[in-house]
């Protein structure tokens, strides 16, 4: 009888052990987006589903070289500088970054919150290192516009001039 009680006591303290360690490694600081890559075959897109940055649901990573062991990051940095007004500012990164070729992000932007800004979609720009880009409406759905861009790693800033 005593053998089962340490059995079960073991069983016990092993699953509160491994709950405890899977909350911890699961959480991240609020505006950050953090996923590990094990193994990405070379040419292969490894999406990133985005939460804590602004706007932002995706970003998909293309290989450029096969990839071992990585981590990926989408960040909120309110430290960009910038002159007009913006909607988002974040940074995305990898540990090896030489290891990806362009990457693609996605948007989700709520109409009702550019309606009360008193601007449109057709006013979005989005700047990369402080280079502004082209930014591609695909599809209204929701009462959300998705928009996308290709671009490298860095820093970003989805911003508007109001007309």
């Amino acid at each position: 009888m005593r053998k089962h009680i340490n059995i079960i006591a073991s069983i016990l303290a092993v699953t509160f052990f491994i709950a405890v360690v899977g909350m911890v490694s699961l959480e991240t600081p609020t505006g950050q987006s953090v996923d590990k890559i094990s193994y990405l075959n070379k040419n292969k897109i490894f999406r990133m589903v985005v939460k804590d940055v602004p706007d932002l649901e995706f970003v998909d990573f293309t290989a450029n070289e096969s990839v071992k062991v990585d981590e990926v990051e989408a960040s909120v940095n309110n430290n960009i500088s910038f002159d007009g007004d913006s909607l988002s500012k974040f940074t995305v990164s990898a540990g090896q970054p030489e290891n990806y070729g362009k990457i693609t992000l996605t948007f989700k932007v709520n109409e009702d919150n550019l309606l009360n800004l008193g601007i449109t979609r057709d006013d979005l720009v989005l700047y990369h290192d402080g280079k502004k880009i082209d930014l591609n409406f695909y599809k209204f759905e929701g009462g959300y516009s998705y928009l996308n861009a290709e671009t490298g790693m860095g820093n970003f800033v989805l911003g508007y001039v109001k007309n």
